[in-house]
């Protein structure tokens, strides 16, 4: 059977490109019946703003007609005070989200909900949660892969799952195939029956389990 064929160009920093997450998510794809081709354009630290202004972000975004992008904002930006996040998150997620779909109107534009620092997760976490909803209500068509969400429900229900590397911040490899699953089960609608052979069977079982509790709702 042929696979379907998907374009995605990922924008973010480290949390995106750390152990990969656009290859993990590619492999998780094909499991799943699709081949997917993709760039990254993620460099250490670097906020919407910086890509808004990057020669680099705009020439990715004008080379193709992507099928979906993936905004990923800095970390800690979405949960900073409200005037910051006003002045400079939000305007410039939207302006990304234009400048995409000039080049490719029919493009699924992804937020990707990102998880706090550990030391500051029960703090901050909604606050990112609900800067990612502002934006999607501002640019209707775009959606929330809830990673953050499932991150705190793993913390929650299974902390046996390191998701977080020693410095708090960068996911673990299980951090960035939870990852994964939600943008599998967000993009496609489907999580069940994904398979990465290099998992831990009964880690990947509880990571999937969540990924589509998360997003599908049951």
């Amino acid at each position: 059977m042929e696979k379907k064929k998907i374009k995605i160009l990922w924008i973010g920093n480290s949390l995106t490109e750390r152990n990969c997450l656009p290859e993990v998510f590619a492999k998780v794809a094909m499991s799943l019946g699709y081949e997917v081709e993709w760039v990254m354009v993620a460099p250490d630290g670097c906020t919407l703003i910086y890509h808004w202004h990057s020669r680099e972000t705009i020439s990715a975004i004008e080379a193709n007609e992507w099928d979906i992008v993936v905004l990923q904002e800095q970390g800690g930006d979405p949960a900073m005070p409200y005037g910051y996040v006003a002045d400079y998150v939000i305007p410039y997620a939207s302006r990304l989200i234009g400048k995409i779909r000039q080049k490719s109107p029919n493009a699924q534009i992804v937020l990707f909900e990102t998880w706090p620092g550990k030391n500051s997760f029960c703090l901050t976490r909604q606050w990112i949660r609900q800067t990612y909803e502002v934006v999607a209500r501002q640019n209707p068509g775009a959606v929330i892969a809830s990673v953050g969400t499932a991150w705190h429900l793993i913390r929650e229900e299974h902390c046996e799952i390191e998701l977080y590397q020693k410095d708090g911040v960068h996911p673990t490899l299980a951090g960035t195939i939870e990852a994964a699953y939600v943008f599998c089960a967000t993009i496609f609608g489907q999580v069940a029956g994904a398979k990465l052979p290099w998992t831990d069977s009964a880690h990947d079982k509880i990571l999937r389990e969540i990924a589509h509790k998360v997003v599908l709702g049951r």
